[in-house]
């Protein structure tokens, strides 16, 4: 099984079991574990050695990266990079307040899609995507990848809808967005540029 496919399963499992735990989860470093959880689960019951799955990676700029699936033929280092995103909406603050933090959020998912772009580029990995969980708000899952399109990136997306009893009417959800960059030399499968030049999305809402 590719990396890829293995990480949408990964996904899968870890938003039921978010469901299925009622689970709040507050965090970069709280969905990181769950992730890391899923994906180890998923890739021993495909028969994928779990020495490829490495967390907190050192970049040679100093940099990390949240999640990444080593390759195993030679020429690049990595299959796939992951950043993992968290915003909740904080319920009881001023409507400006709510805006100011949504907007740092998505300006953070954007920087960081650039970054993974630019990995791709540079071959230290074939794929780049973005995990993202959003709580009491569909802020990003509304406006994150148009404005990723704006910024020059391919992408396709799907997300996964949460409802947890505890969450009552407050919309909760689960994105993967598979990102790159919009060129001819963009690594990243189902990523086409169309002939005009401007950013291709392919876009997924799925229940399961």
């Amino acid at each position: 099984m590719d990396a890829k496919s293995l990480t949408r399963r990964a996904v899968l499992r870890l938003s039921s079991e978010l469901v299925a735990a009622d689970c709040d989860v507050e965090n970069e470093t709280e969905l990181a574990h769950l992730f890391f959880w899923a994906i180890l689960s998923e890739a021993r019951g495909s028969g994928v050695s779990s020495n490829a799955l490495r967390s907190e990676i050192r970049l040679t700029n100093g940099g990390r990266i949240d999640f990444g699936f080593r390759a195993v033929e030679a020429g690049v280092p990595y299959e796939l990079f992951l950043e993992l995103k968290v915003w909740v909406r904080p319920l009881h603050v001023s409507h400006m307040s709510k805006a100011n933090v949504a907007t740092r959020k998505r300006n953070e998912c954007i920087r960081d899609a650039k970054r993974l772009s630019g990995l791709i580029t540079n071959r230290a990995c074939h794929h780049g995507g973005l995990l993202v969980l959003e709580r009491n708000s569909s802020h990003l899952k509304r406006l994150l990848c148009d404005r990723l399109v704006e910024a020059n990136c391919s992408l396709e997306e799907e997300w996964f809808p949460l409802t947890r009893s505890s969450a009552g009417n407050h919309q909760e959800h689960l994105g993967l967005i598979w990102v790159g960059p919009n060129t001819p030399l963009d690594l990243t499968a189902g990523m086409q540029r169309p002939p005009d030049g401007t950013a291709s999305v392919a876009r997924r809402s799925s229940t399961a």
